[in-house]
């Protein structure tokens, strides 16, 4: 999972989904996506919880995280840009 980047164009793109935005402006959300990057493992337990783990799933599909088995990458300007909507 390190080796590949997230795919800006991609990413850029997801966010124009208001599914996405939705997701991404929830300060809930945001709590739960600064955890994971700060601490990977977290991953495991909120893949626990049926409405964040389809949020997350959402996000992963849509390219803005990627998830994996022991890390979890987050482009740092969508969280900083969130704040901006």
């Amino acid at each position: 999972m390190q080796g590949r980047p997230l795919d800006p164009i991609q990413q850029k793109r997801s966010m124009e989904d208001p599914e996405i935005v939705s997701i991404m402006q929830d300060p809930a959300m945001n709590q739960v996506l600064q955890e994971m990057q700060s601490n990977p493992k977290a991953a495991s337990r909120y893949l626990q919880d049926p409405v964040i783990k389809e949020k997350l799933d959402t996000l992963i599909y849509a390219g803005i995280i990627r998830v994996g088995s022991s890390v979890c990458f987050i482009h740092y300007s969508i969280l900083e840009t969130n704040h901006r909507y």
